[in-house]
């Protein structure tokens, strides 16, 4: 018997009509010889507009509340995917967090898989059902629903995956990993393989393709993962397997909207964490200042407020109007050094506002409206560079 766990995002289930197409995409992988747990999202945007509601009555809800809150988002999203299932003709039950035995630890709106007991799930396939589970939820020691932090349901399909030792699929509106997010430069070569490591390092930088504790989780318990497309099924996706060296990988990563944090009294280390277990990532220019995406902002203010002592910290925001272009890989360390592509967007007229190297990346901070054509100039540089020294 062939077992496996399909994720569809937000995107993908955003629309009762593209519930319809997910449908009919896991009806098409029904057969004697096939189990299917599909774990799926809240819809679109719900889970930001839930949170929205809750802040226009207190800038600080109250935590258990609002995990209470947001973890309906998901319980709308399998409900809807269950019915319509049903509709069609296939047996199909939905399993919110708890039903599904996700066992969880840790804080409110940052809280860790446990262990999950797999025993209700495998039930319901051996009854031949398809069993839609609630992403990004569970259930604690008191019986408390909590919350997994950003991105929190591809967390939950890799967990599931592990526990019944079987594949995850993770499904978009990409059609796997490209070199550069196609929604932002066209054209660009899609990654039919890539390691764990690779995968992470994009994600830990800013792209939107799996969320960091998912990866790291699946690279621990050797979880294989499959990235595609929800809506073009003809696409080949990317693979994401133990120990694929791509000598040839190149990722650059785009976050448009970064926004300066002055901490006047800098930034205790122990808080550094908490950024990890809230699922969002920060860049540590110097102990004063960081780098956050503007739409983690609001939950950054809520993770100092939480942790930090009143009056211990003074905060002050600077927008620059800055986008932060992160460029990893092989290709780049092997033909390239830094200076040599910011003397060529220099060429350019593009400002370079911030800089920031290591053995894994290099990062500017550039003004957002030269985004796009510092990409091009940069993918330019290196494959110039490739292809004069080959």
């Amino acid at each position: 018997m062939n077992r496996y766990v399909l994720k569809f995002g937000g995107s993908s289930v955003e629309t009762i009509e593209k519930m319809k197409l997910v449908a009919r995409r896991i009806i098409e992988r029904i057969n004697d010889n096939t189990e299917l747990v599909v774990v799926v999202s809240a819809m679109g945007k719900s889970t930001n507009r839930l949170y929205d509601e809750a802040r226009k009555i207190t800038l600080l809800p109250n935590k258990r509340e609002l995990d209470l809150l947001l973890s309906t988002g998901e319980l709308t999203s399998i409900s809807l995917l269950s019915i319509i299932l049903n509709d069609l003709g296939y047996k199909a039950i939905s399993l919110t967090g708890e039903q599904a035995r996700i066992y969880t630890t840790g804080e409110f709106q940052s809280a860790k898989i446990e262990r999950i007991n797999p025993e209700v799930i495998i039930k319901h396939l051996k009854e031949k059902k398809i069993v839609v589970v609630a992403g990004y939820q569970g259930v604690n020691e008191f019986g408390e629903v909590t919350t997994l932090g950003r991105e929190g349901s591809d967390t939950s399909a890799v967990t599931l995956a592990h526990y019944l030792n079987c594949p995850c699929e993770i499904y978009s509106d990409v059609d796997g990993v490209y070199e550069v997010d196609p929604r932002i430069l066209n054209n660009t070569n899609k990654h039919e393989y890539l390691s764990y490591n690779d995968l992470f390092l994009l994600s830990y930088h800013g792209a939107k393709v799996i969320a960091t504790s998912a990866i790291e989780y699946a690279s621990l318990n050797k979880v294989p993962l499959y990235l595609a497309s929800t809506f073009n099924e003809e696409l080949k996706g990317t693979i994401i397997c133990d120990n694929q060296v791509n000598k040839d990988f190149l990722g650059i990563v785009v976050q448009p909207n970064i926004r300066i944090l002055n901490l006047i009294n800098g930034l205790p280390l122990n808080t550094l964490s908490k950024f990890h277990d809230y699922g969002f990532k920060i860049d540590v220019l110097s102990n004063n200042l960081i780098a956050i995406a503007s739409d983690d902002i609001i939950l950054l203010e809520e993770v100092i407020n939480n942790e930090l002592e009143e009056d211990e910290y003074e905060e002050e925001y600077v927008d620059y109007n800055l986008a932060k272009v992160s460029i990893i890989g092989n290709l780049f360390t092997e033909y390239l050094n830094c200076n040599k592509i910011l003397d060529d967007l220099n060429d350019d007229l593009v400002n370079v506002a911030l800089t920031m190297h290591n053995n894994n990346r290099f990062s500017i901070f550039i003004n957002v409206d030269d985004t796009l054509q510092s990409v091009r100039k940069i993918m330019n540089t290196i494959k110039g560079k490739i292809i004069n020294e080959k």
